[in-house]
């Protein structure tokens, strides 16, 4: 079986977000949050959406949870193929693996707190626009893992 997926790699910041928000229905600075993890775990670990597995514990509550759509959409795991888990809880972290290597990403904390502060009092779109054109780095932690 062919697999065609969308090339991420190939795809415009704002042709992601128009995709971005046409899927999640509007474009948020978590969804962009968690797109960007998503992009991160398929450029480091796989880009086939059946190879690469999500294990997410975050709180499931809007508008937090709105990053779980984004790491959907780009990752390729989903609740669907059952290669996602979602928990509810503290802290937040996402590990992304194949077999048994992965990476665990971790928001920082400076940037949940500019969104958290900013939503609501600012435009969301312009706020996910800014996220967007950050780099990885500026916006979360990765660290290796590996199932035991």
């Amino acid at each position: 079986m062919k697999v065609t997926t969308m090339d991420f790699d190939n795809m415009s910041s704002k042709e992601l977000s128009k995709r971005l928000s046409e899927f999640h229905g509007h474009l948020g600075p978590y969804l962009v949050l968690g797109a960007k993890m998503g992009l991160y775990a398929k450029k480091t670990l796989s880009s086939s959406p059946f190879e690469i597995s999500a294990e997410i514990t975050m709180p499931l509550k809007p508008p937090l949870s709105c990053t779980i759509d984004g790491i959907q959409f780009t990752s390729g795991a989903t609740t669907g193929k059952a290669n996602l888990k979602v928990s509810d809880g503290l802290p937040i972290k996402i590990v992304f693996y194949k077999e048994n290597d992965g990476i665990v990403i971790v928001p920082k904390q400076n940037i949940l707190e500019i969104i958290r502060t900013r939503v609501g009092h600012e435009d969301l779109e312009m706020l996910a626009e800014q996220i967007m054109e950050k780099d990885y780095t500026e916006l979360f932690e990765v660290q290796k893992w590996t199932k035991q």
